[in-house]
């Protein structure tokens, strides 16, 4: 029988500023653009289906934010420390994603 261990050190310990990454400019949305969610390939970088949203919808970041950090939990096999890394998402997107640090509550970002 093979027995699997994982080791995670702690999630608050973790570094976004070590992270070595691109950062990317902001880039300005139309009107119009705002109200779209264009989903592509992380691979590939292919669009592979755009959401249009109505005129009535109110943009959430703690959704997309909370939503990341599912994703990267269930990657990883974790079983707790949802909110320590949805912390640290916030963090990351919020002033290390892009050239400059940016407000989450802006529709165009």
């Amino acid at each position: 029988m093979v027995q699997i261990n994982r080791e995670y050190k702690n999630l608050s310990e973790l570094n976004i500023a070590n992270f070595n990454h691109k950062r990317l400019p902001v880039k300005q949305f139309s009107e119009a653009e705002k109200r779209q969610i264009v989903f592509k390939d992380i691979t590939t970088g292919e669009i592979t289906h755009t959401t249009e949203m109505d005129t009535d919808f109110a943009a959430n970041y703690q959704s997309v934010i909370g939503y990341f950090a599912q994703v990267i939990m269930k990657e990883l096999r974790l079983v707790s420390g949802y909110d320590i890394l949805y912390g640290q998402v916030k963090e990351f997107i919020q002033a290390r994603l892009f050239t400059e640090r940016v407000d989450l509550d802006d529709l165009n970002i």
